[in-house]
């Protein structure tokens, strides 16, 4: 009996190792076989190494091919800044040349208003580097032209232009003259060009005033708030042939103006018509009617009053309007 029971003991004993030792021999040969069919790739880092399951890489990127890199333009503060920009002209008209220089070939021409893209970057001469149509970077640009610096302005800039000069008597001005202009308007911050296209043709006059056989011009700003104006006459330098501002007078009326040539018969400190030394500038109100001459000997311009020796005669008063040429 004590056999028998040593027998079953042994029995269960054998059995009880089987259930326990038989999974785990299972697992392991199942991990062998995971192991064997994952095959993980190693990819190399900087101080590391990452194992990637090959199904979970992200599809190769194409990367681009001779694609050229437009580096930002700095400028010497550390700024960035576009290489063009827009620009309008504010010359009554202004000649395009293939190269920056006077002698150049023509082109072509741009009115007042018409717009152009300037590029930034060419500095080498009083000539604007441009384009008519806008170029961009990393692209074939369009043709190049030149023209004189002075006669472009950016777009904040033209607007003033736009709002003074677009009328027919102004927009004939010289450019430096129109920036001469608006220059003054800025300072004085009263008086400003007419916009009324009637009254544009009394404010303004052509006539070699000061004597110099060259071209110059008067213009009469308004202050309509107070009906007050100022007149300002551009004269020549001789050798730069640039406008600059000789003679500037605030009238407490409105005021219009024409030129009369030289030799005309005009009252100069007398009871009798005189000719005048040089052509000149009537300005007349409602009021006032004054000659405006340049004397050569004191160098300066003069006015002389017409009202005081013409009377309340008439045939007199239309002496002095039949002795007045009509504006040039």
């Amino acid at each position: 009996m004590k056999k028998i029971m040593n027998l079953n003991l042994s029995k269960f004993l054998f059995i009880f190792l089987i259930g326990i030792f038989l999974p785990i021999s299972c697992f392991d040969k199942k991990q062998e076989v995971t192991n064997e069919t994952e095959q993980p790739t190693e990819k190399e880092n900087v101080g590391y190494k990452e194992v990637v399951n090959p199904n979970e890489l992200p599809d190769a990127v194409e990367t681009p091919i001779n694609e050229e890199v437009v580096e930002p333009k700095i400028n010497e503060y550390g700024e960035e800044y576009d290489s063009f920009g827009s620009a309008y002209v504010i010359a009554n008209e202004v000649n395009l040349r293939t190269e920056p220089n006077i002698n150049a070939s023509k082109a072509s021409s741009l009115k007042f208003g018409q717009k152009v893209w300037q590029d930034y970057n060419f500095t080498e001469s009083e000539y604007a580097k441009i384009y008519l149509t806008q170029p961009v970077e990393g692209q074939e640009y369009p043709t190049a032209y030149y023209a004189i610096g002075y006669t472009l302005v950016y777009d904040g800039e033209f607007n003033r232009y736009k709002k003074y000069f677009s009328l027919k008597p102004f927009a004939e001005l010289h450019t430096k003259t129109k920036k001469l202009i608006l220059d003054n308007s800025y300072k004085s911050q009263e008086h400003a060009l007419t916009e009324n296209a009637t009254r544009a043709k009394d404010v303004i006059c052509y006539g070699d005033f000061d004597g110099d056989k060259m071209q110059d011009v008067a213009v009469v700003l308004d202050n309509n708030e107070t009906q007050s104006s100022r007149l300002l006459v551009f004269c020549n330098n001789a050798a730069t042939q640039e406008p600059y501002m000789a003679y500037a007078e605030n009238f407490s009326d409105k005021v219009k103006l024409n030129s009369f040539n030289k030799g005309a018969k005009i009252f100069m400190n007398s009871s009798n018509l005189v000719n005048s030394i040089n052509d000149g500038i009537i300005v007349r109100s409602e009021d006032v009617k004054v000659a405006l001459v340049y004397d050569k000997n004191s160098q300066k311009f003069k006015t002389y009053y017409q009202d005081e020796y013409a009377g309340t005669a008439d045939e007199t008063y239309d002496n002095i309007a039949d002795a007045v040429a009509a504006p040039n």
